[in-house]
């Protein structure tokens, strides 16, 4: 029962709760397998949108740019190469990301392709300058917006909806995993108390022969 669940049931006779221990583990791995590659597709959906619509190239100029709105005496004029961010070369942002700062600017851009990146760029402010629909509240491509945290394109709100409905789907993946492991452990030791009784009865009915 603990390698398959329903299996000491059948063997002990109790062939219904064997077969809802095996009817269960169906079911939760046939969940598992079909919301994990929801989430896989979904994963697909959004990174890929991010690479056609996010540029850290964008993000660098907007820096650039508008730096001087968010330093502080010991903030450091950033001079970042463009060629270098070309080349997913972010050391430059990051220093700069990681100096002190009149407001914003909490996180450092992660390396390219990897599953922070994905997040981070969807999830806080400092990183809407690099989405294709920003502009500024002037209206212009590089414009600054004050670091206002409720000046957020659309594009970013829906980007963090696909990732959030990604998440949703591997959450699922996690609650039929927990059930798979309960299923396995719960069966195991039903399996040992239907095999005790069993035998219990086998002794009685020997006992009545005799």
């Amino acid at each position: 029962s603990l390698l398959v669940p329903g299996a000491g049931e059948y063997y002990s006779e109790r062939y219904v709760k064997s077969g809802i221990f095996f009817a269960l583990e169906v079911a939760a791995v046939t969940t598992a397998l079909v919301y994990n590659s929801k989430g896989n597709k979904k994963t697909d959906e959004f990174q890929n949108y991010a690479d056609q619509h996010w540029s850290a190239v964008d993000y660098a100029q907007w820096i650039n740019k508008n730096w001087a709105n968010y330093k502080t005496s010991e903030t450091p004029a950033p001079s970042i190469d463009i060629d270098r961010v070309k080349r997913n070369d972010f050391s430059q942002i990051n220093t700069w990301e990681a100096a002190p700062h009149s407001i914003g600017f909490s996180h450092q851009l992660p390396p390219y392709g990897d599953q922070q990146y994905y997040e981070l760029i969807g999830k806080y402010s400092q990183f809407k300058y690099g989405w294709d629909t920003y502009v500024g509240k002037d209206g212009t491509r590089y414009g600054d917006d004050g670091y206002d945290v409720n000046y957020i394109p659309q594009q970013v709100k829906d980007y963090a909806a696909n990732r959030g409905k990604a998440n949703d789907y591997y959450y699922m993946v996690e609650i039929a995993t927990a059930l798979i492991v309960a299923n396995h452990v719960l069966s195991a030791l039903d399996g040992v108390w239907s095999t005790a009784n069993y035998n219990k009865e086998i002794t009685s009915e020997m006992g009545l022969r005799l």
